[in-house]
């Protein structure tokens, strides 16, 4: 279910489970905070966890969802907070572990392909639209204005650059459901190039996105349902 370690050869994954270790935590108590360097993947084996971004629950975990993966190759500070909603146990994994066991060497972070995608599905995708350095410009303006992609990761030029030569245009009709709220399929991050949408949460409209907004960016984080309904209230279009 991990993109990351699905990279492994099969014969080293039980190598990589027989390493894990078990931890315990009781309902309140933080696993990891927004901010600190992180080091260790951990996966959920029974309970629930939190997921808090700038003080606010954008997720819950649950049993098999993966808990920052990133540790395992590079020290970037952690991107969100996880805290214990029940009695939770989790498997951790050190970076040092890995690194000892000669693994970091045979990953790399999962391509766009692999992006988000779990369960065993195949994720559709397109080649590349061609952009104009406008469109370029509008694109990297607007994964900086949102404000939980910005604290879930490093916005540098490499890593703007790296999304946009990947993303491709997609033509939306009026009264259109982008993404579902509950959906698990949760393996896309759009950006409103034309257009407008409704942001939906348990049938309440709670914002609104039009050109130079986005949404769906829990999909490039974490294998979580989908937080809300998105549906275009005009013809739009979007990169994806």
């Amino acid at each position: 279910k991990v993109p990351l370690l699905k990279q492994l050869p099969n014969d080293q994954q039980p190598l990589l489970a027989g390493f894990c270790e078990t931890c315990y935590y009781q309902k309140g108590e933080v696993v990891m905070a927004q901010g600190e360097p992180g080091d260790d993947f951990f996966m959920v084996k029974a309970g629930q966890a939190n997921v808090l971004v700038n003080g606010e629950q954008i997720a819950m975990l649950n049993p098999g969802d993966p808990i920052g993966e990133q540790a395992l190759l590079s020290s970037e500070p952690r991107s969100a907070t996880i805290t214990a909603e029940s009695s939770l146990t989790l498997l951790k994994l050190s970076r040092a572990k890995f690194e000892e066991l000669g693994l970091k060497d045979k990953v790399t972070f999962a391509n766009r392909k692999a992006v988000g995608c779990g369960g065993g599905r195949t994720l559709v995708t397109q080649p590349p639209s061609p952009k104009t350095q406008e469109e370029r410009q509008r694109m990297a303006q607007a994964m900086l204005a949102n404000q939980y992609l910005s604290t879930m990761v490093i916005l540098d030029d490499t890593r703007i650059n790296a999304m946009i030569d990947v993303a491709w245009k997609q033509n939306v009709a009026a009264g259109d459901a982008v993404i579902t709220q509950g959906d698990l399929a949760a393996d896309y991050f759009y950006l409103v190039q034309e257009g407008n949408f409704d942001v939906d949460v348990d049938g309440e409209v709670v914002c609104r996105e039009g050109p130079g907004g986005s949404f769906g960016e829990l999909a490039l984080l974490c294998l979580v349902p989908r937080a809300a309904t998105v549906k275009a209230t005009s013809d739009a279009v979007l990169w994806v």
